[in-house]
C-alpha cells in the first residue's frame, strides 16, 4: 500500500477482510439485536444511505417487526439527491464534498428531521474502484448517528473491493445503531 494509505489508516478505525468476514457471519444476529434495541428503547430510526445504496435498510427490514422501529430510508447516492430529498444545500455539499464529516453529519440530522424519527443514521463513502483522494482513499466511509441535541460520527477505512466497502459500512452502521439504542434504553 502507498504511504498515504498507511498514514490514513492510523488516523481512523480499519475493518480488515478477516473482520468483515466475521461481521458478515454475524449479520443476522447483529441486525436483529439492533432492531430489538431500538424497540426496547422506544426509539425510531431514519436512514440516509449513499455508498451502501440501501443495503443497511435491506438488512434491517429482513428482521420481522422492523417496521416498529424503522421509519424510512433514503438512498441519496448522487449529490443532487442529497439536496432534493433531504434538503442539503448544494453549496454546502460542494464546499465539503459528498463524502465528508460535515455532509454525513448533516445527512443523519436531515434524515431524522424529515422522518420525525428519534435517531437518524447516515452512511457515505468511497466504495471504488474509482473516487477517493490521497486524504480519503477508496475504502473510506463515514457513519453518523444523530439524536435529540447530539450526534456521533466515525470515519473508518474498509479493506477490500466495492462489495466489501458497502457491506463493511452497512454493518458498522447497524452496530453503531445497536449501541446507541442500547445506551438510550438504560
Amino acid at each position: 500500500m502507498p504511504s498515504s494509505i498507511d498514514s490514513f489508516q492510523t488516523a481512523c478505525p480499519m475493518i480488515s477482510s478477516a473482520q468483515l468476514q466475521a461481521l458478515r457471519a454475524r449479520a443476522d444476529e447483529v441486525t436483529a439485536q439492533a432492531i430489538g434495541a431500538l424497540i426496547s428503547a422506544g426509539q425510531t430510526l431514519a436512514l440516509a444511505e449513499s455508498c451502501t445504496g440501501g443495503l443497511c435498510a435491506a438488512l434491517l427490514t429482513d428482521v420481522a417487526g422492523a417496521s416498529a422501529a424503522l421509519v424510512s430510508s433514503a438512498v441519496v447516492y448522487q449529490t443532487r439527491a442529497k439536496s432534493s430529498l433531504l434538503g442539503l444545500d448544494p453549496a454546502f455539499i460542494a464546499r465539503f464534498g459528498p463524502v465528508s464529516e460535515p455532509v454525513t453529519r448533516a445527512l443523519a440530522q436531515a434524515a431524522r428531521d424529515k422522518a420525525g424519527a428519534d435517531l437518524g443514521a447516515a452512511i457515505t463513502g468511497w466504495a471504488g474502484p474509482s473516487g477517493g483522494s490521497a486524504s480519503e482513499p477508496v475504502g473510506t466511509a463515514y457513519v453518523a448517528i444523530a439524536w435529540q441535541g447530539a450526534e456521533q460520527l466515525t470515519r473508518l477505512w474498509i479493506e477490500g473491493d466495492r462489495a466489501a466497502v458497502r457491506w463493511g459500512a452497512a454493518l458498522f452502521a447497524i452496530e453503531a445503531i445497536r449501541r446507541k439504542a442500547s445506551a438510550l434504553s438504560r
